[in-house]
């Protein structure tokens, strides 16, 4: 295992620093790098490049490294190690999101915006209670109203809808 730097690395596949450097492990990507130097294994790299490399990025590439054959088992372990650090950018994502929204909340409580629960629901039900009560009021009303059209002066002959009638009219 000969390590080399990530120049001498970008140098031999006829690349750009900045893209070997994208793909490291402290960057994000799947190529190991090794001491305070931050060295990388050729071979290592050579395997797991050519497993993440886009069929559009494989033409600009002036890399002509080993026949693909002899690859299988270090092809296999990229995709492993690809299939874990794709569950680990959609982690990162979802941390990302949940801290941000954190943040926009603690805001909007230090700013006042937010409303108490309780209270809330208190308002609400008192509301709602009196649109219903309303509501009954009116409802009883036009019965009262729509029983003196139809049967005259009352809607009926007892004594209760009769006194009904005239607190009402």
């Amino acid at each position: 295992m000969a390590l080399i730097s990530v120049r001498e690395y970008a140098r031999r596949r006829g690349i750009d620093e900045s893209a070997v450097r994208k793909r490291t492990q402290p960057r994000g990507g799947p190529i190991p790098v090794h001491g305070r130097a931050r060295q990388i294994d050729p071979d290592e790299a050579d395997k797991l490049w050519r497993v993440t490399m886009s069929p559009a990025g494989a033409a600009t590439s002036r890399f002509q490294g080993p026949a693909e054959a002899d690859d299988a088992p270090g092809a296999a372990a990229a995709a492993a190690f690809l299939g874990n650090h794709e569950a680990l950018l959609q982690a990162r994502t979802a941390l990302l999101l949940t801290e941000a929204q954190l943040r926009r909340l603690r805001l909007e409580e230090r700013r006042g915006a937010l409303l108490d629960r309780q209270t809330t629901l208190a308002k609400f039900f008192t509301v709602v209670r009196m649109m219903r009560d309303g509501l009954m009021e009116r409802f009883a009303s036009v019965v009262f109203s729509f029983g003196d059209r139809v049967m005259g002066s009352g809607c009926c002959s007892t004594s209760s809808c009769r006194t009904l009638a005239t607190s009402n009219a």
